[in-house]
């Protein structure tokens, strides 16, 4: 369970912004919904299927309503008062065999993922219960309670042959209930530049719901910010307020952050919008998930301390759409 927090990038000794995320989206738990008949909890399925039918998906596994059993597994069953969350994720399967060319005078940064034989930096399933130096949870921010900071939606998270390849989640648009649909999230390992970090299209699950995080360029900004210390690469550089110490649990707590920011794009978040801010973030350094443009503090002589943030907003809280 993490602490609550309150985290910035800020900037001592030079300007060295990170990578604004780019995308395109409009936005709009006491989620945000209106007309939930039928689904009180407002996550687009209905109270029929997680309270007594379930979904069973493409290819024939079935999500049943949960038991309320002792230790049950909230990612194996659904509840009609706690928001369900279907999401593919597709993680990349190796760097390219031809390097991507880089346009605009950028330069192609490594690649060298850190799971699954060197395929991936997002890790597999059954994912720890605590991070570690060893692991990760990728959605354990999201799934955080509101008093941990996080949203307290379940992911259920799916592969893309789970649901059909319109992303809708069999069982769901009947009985006058619309259609919902799965959100698809793609990692990339194109490593050309350390700008666009990760790119999201706009709505919600239902209206557009597919976004892409470059994981490569995550872990390339950060050495390369890191590089920048004053001990050059042997600076120290670590994320003190959640005791993310080297490189390794930097690009760990980084790439977790940023795959629920672009979750957040494509669930509505955040009803701010200002085009300095790139669209709909919430301010650079406001200390929250969906913040534009934060920064690296590099404190001359000493480190490179990383604020990376890992709570939403209250703002946010209420702005999420599911459906």
């Amino acid at each position: 369970m993490r602490k609550i927090k309150n985290v910035r990038f800020a900037l001592v000794f030079g300007s060295i912004a990170i990578a604004a995320l780019t995308f395109s989206l409009l936005p709009t738990l006491g989620l945000a919904e209106t007309g939930c008949t039928e689904d009180q909890d407002c996550d687009g399925i209905p109270d029929t299927l997680e309270t007594t039918n379930g979904i069973t998906l493409t290819g024939g596994q079935r999500v049943l309503p949960c038991t309320g059993a002792a230790n049950e597994d909230r990612h194996t069953c659904l509840k009609a008062n706690a928001p369900d969350l279907f999401v593919i994720l597709v993680r990349a399967n190796g760097c390219p065999g031809t390097p991507p060319s880089c346009t605009g005078g950028v330069s192609l940064g490594n690649c060298s993922p850190l799971f699954n034989n060197r395929k991936t930096n997002i890790p597999l399933k059954p994912y720890p219960q605590t991070d570690s130096s060893i692991s990760y949870d990728p959605w354990r921010l999201v799934e955080a309670s509101a008093a941990q900071g996080g949203l307290g939606i379940t992911i259920h998270e799916i592969t893309a042959s789970q649901v059909p390849s319109t992303r809708i989640i069999p069982g769901t648009g009947v009985g006058g209930i619309p259609v919902q649909k799965a959100v698809r999230l793609t990692e990339s390992l194109n490593a050309c530049g350390t700008d666009a970090l990760g790119s999201s299209s706009p709505g919600t699950p239902n209206t557009t719901g597919v976004a892409t995080l470059y994981t490569e360029r995550i872990k390339n900004k950060i050495d390369k910010e890191c590089d920048a210390g004053p001990n050059g690469a042997d600076s120290a550089c670590y994320d003190p307020d959640d005791s993310a110490v080297g490189r390794t649990q930097l690009n760990y707590l980084y790439i977790q952050s940023l795959l629920v920011h672009e979750l957040g794009h494509v669930t509505a978040l955040t009803k701010t919008w200002t085009p300095d801010w790139g669209g709909p973030h919430e301010p650079p350094a406001s200390r929250f998930i969906m913040e534009q443009k934060p920064d690296v503090k590099i404190v001359i002589g000493d480190s490179v301390k990383w604020y990376i943030s890992t709570d939403y907003s209250a703002q946010s809280r209420a702005d999420v759409k599911l459906k």
